[in-house]
């Protein structure tokens, strides 16, 4: 990725809103993990740490046996921990996910070094990768396609739709995915 963005462009996206951000890579194998942990442990300027049950354990561990070991205990990865601090519990094999906290998303530089992230992680993969509200895996904020070289934001309008309590929320998140399925 050479072209570097603004976040005031993007700030929808990491609008302080008590959520996470979710990446997303679907359709993964054991070998799509490994390239993960490969690439972030390459990376010099990522200071990533494991966590096992809280405490600090060395990264230089298997795939499966980290995902044997997520089966018993509460393991937690943490990626580029001085500025990105994306989270992967190792739910399932068959798909990554990492969140973040938007409020770590505060300047241009850290939303560059995200879409680096994301880019070089999906390329190296061959896999589309996704940025989402949390848990809303079909509503995309960001997605890039490896196969076509193409990275695309969906911005929901948030302030197209009057909230009047927190009971519409449900009403307009599913508006929302109308528009995005279309």
């Amino acid at each position: 990725m050479s072209e570097s963005i603004s976040l005031e462009n993007y700030k929808k996206a990491f609008a302080r809103d008590g959520s996470l951000r979710d990446l997303y890579i679907y359709k993964t194998q054991r070998n799509d993990w490994e390239c993960l942990l490969n690439y972030i442990q390459k990376r010099s300027d990522f200071t990533n740490i494991l966590f096992v049950d809280q405490h600090p354990h060395p990264l230089n561990v298997d795939i499966q046996d980290l995902f044997h070991m997520a089966s018993d205990h509460a393991v937690l990865l943490r990626i580029d921990a001085n500025q990105l601090q994306l989270h992967c519990h190792f739910f399932e094999m068959q798909e990554i996910e990492l969140d973040l906290d938007p409020r770590d998303i505060n300047t241009d530089d850290r939303l560059n070094r995200l879409m680096e992230f994301m880019h070089d992680i999906s390329v190296l993969l061959k896999k589309s990768i996704f940025l989402t509200p949390e848990n809303m895996e079909n509503v995309h904020y960001y997605s890039y396609h490896p196969e076509t070289n193409e990275g695309k934001w969906s911005l929901p309008e948030w302030e197209s739709y009057k909230l009047h309590s927190f009971k519409d929320i449900p009403g307009i998140i599913d508006e929302i995915e109308k528009r995005h399925r279309k």
